[in-house]
């Protein structure tokens, strides 16, 4: 089926028709509350020259990625009997095998599709190998909470940090990040989901036990306060530990906290951006939280239709393109888009954005580049006493952080702890007359490294 360019003019005007195909994960619910705002500023502003007819939904429910395909393939069957096949795929799946699945949908398709997944290189499976054309229309954006985790690598190589223990909640998808956030940089470290406030104290034993002094808490504000709150009890803070907690969410940092100093990372809309921020809350209900991510997918949707208008005022829209269904889709006469540049279209959108600029570059290197601002927090007695800023991140995928104050952090991270181990000979290991000597030389040399590290923080330990 071929569909025509669709247009009219209003008040001189050039209105251009869409219709949009929308894919979101089941507990997506931020993205859903986001797109729909961005629907209806389109619609209350006809200066933009937009006109969303058909917009249709899809959830990605269930584990079984082939119902979820027939699922898919149902509605859009539907659309092309109904002579409105989508003109774009906006898709805010996150991840795994159900958003897997889309990216299947659009490539075998041929289905122009700006999708707000998570992945860096190669970690969108189904998109992994593209050519050259379907660069042009495939695009993928990193939402924030994709790229706020790389904090903890500029902040290890500042701080030149040797261990890591990281714990993250669900707000944070972590299925790539194991290979890849820590990658080349000789730091011994651990990952792992945050699990029940029972079990945080084991995790942070077994960090303990492993040497492991130097703690990066990824959340909700109330996730960071519960592992604070066990930190505090098992009595984890002092110069042997340090501190870092990074979240997407708005507020400030509490914890029942004795005597706590904690490295607390968070976002912060562009000085440009912020009064749209507000009107976008204020007169068009952009609510949902964390706020980065609302503001996120609402600049995703709504620069995806600018970018569509644009490139149909130029013309440059596929008019005899030939919409298959799942059905009739056949290896041997795929369906094939030439010259149909979206990402430049989309790169090029001038409009401005209610967080942070777009960067729109390759797949996995286009993002929402934010700022998060890094503040040491002082805590006593359960109360914020004294909060420095001591820096700044520009949300990027290697991008370092920008010190304020050097002294501030120059004392952050946790100190070295020094292991003393002392063997004193055992009488079987060498002949009697040897050992006398060599005992008496080693307990000099034992009481040497003791006076020589006895102001720093050590462990001692004699074995015989």
């Amino acid at each position: 089926m071929s569909v025509f360019n669709r247009h009219h003019l209003v008040h001189g005007q050039i209105v251009q028709v869409l219709n949009i195909l929308y894919i979101n994960s089941e507990g997506n619910i931020v993205a859903d509350r986001a797109v729909d705002v961005a629907l209806n500023f389109v619609r209350r502003n006809p200066r933009f020259g937009i006109h969303i007819d058909g917009f249709y939904k899809v959830v990605a429910t269930g584990t079984d990625p082939q119902e979820f395909l027939d699922m898919l393939c149902a509605k859009f069957n539907e659309t092309i009997v109904a002579g409105k096949p989508p003109d774009l795929v906006l898709d805010t799946t996150t991840s795994g095998v159900m958003s897997e699945a889309v990216k299947t949908f659009t490539s075998a398709l041929a289905l122009p599709t700006v999708s707000g997944s998570y992945g860096q290189d190669g970690d969108v499976r189904q998109w992994r190998n593209l050519d050259g054309e379907q660069m042009k229309y495939l695009i993928q954006v990193n939402p924030p909470g994709d790229i706020l985790p790389e904090v903890i690598r500029a902040i290890i190589l500042m701080q030149n940090i040797t261990d890591a223990g990281i714990l993250f909640d669900d707000s944070f998808i972590f299925d790539h990040k194991y290979k890849s956030l820590l990658q080349n940089i000789p730091t011994r470290h651990i990952i792992a989901p945050v699990e029940d406030s029972r079990s945080v104290k084991r995790q942070l034993f077994r960090f303990k036990d492993l040497d492991i002094v130097n703690y990066f808490i990824l959340g909700r504000l109330q996730t960071i306060k519960m592992i604070l709150d066990s930190a505090n009890v098992n009595k984890f803070f002092g110069r042997k530990f340090a501190w870092h907690a990074i979240t997407l969410d708005k507020g400030g940092l509490k914890c029942a906290c004795s005597n706590a100093s904690i490295l607390y990372v968070k976002p912060e809309p562009d000085p440009t951006a912020k009064e749209k921020l507000s009107n976008l809350k204020t007169t068009y209900g952009l609510t949902a939280e964390p706020e980065i991510s609302a503001a996120f997918y609402f600049d995703l949707a709504f620069r995806t239709f600018i970018a569509a208008k644009a490139m149909l005022d130029a013309g440059e829209w596929s008019k005899n393109f030939t919409y298959v269904t799942c059905e009739e889709y056949n290896e041997d006469n795929l369906p094939n888009r030439k010259n149909f540049d979206l990402r430049r279209y989309l790169k090029q959108v001038s409009e401005p954005t209610s967080y942070g600029t777009f960067v729109i570059e390759t797949n996995g290197h286009s993002f929402e580049e934010f700022t998060a601002h890094l503040e040491k927090v002082s805590i006593i007695n359960s109360q914020p006493v004294s909060s420095e800023a001591v820096g700044t991140w520009k949300a990027n995928l290697n991008s370092p952080i920008m010190v304020k104050d050097a002294a501030s952090l120059a004392n952050f991270s946790a100190v070295t702890v020094y292991k003393i181990v002392t063997v004193l000979l055992n009488e079987f290991a060498a002949n009697k007359q040897n050992i006398d000597e060599f005992n008496r030389k080693m307990k000099i040399a034992a009481i040497t490294d003791y006076e020589n590290v006895r102001n720093r923080h050590y462990q001692s330990n004699f074995t015989k």
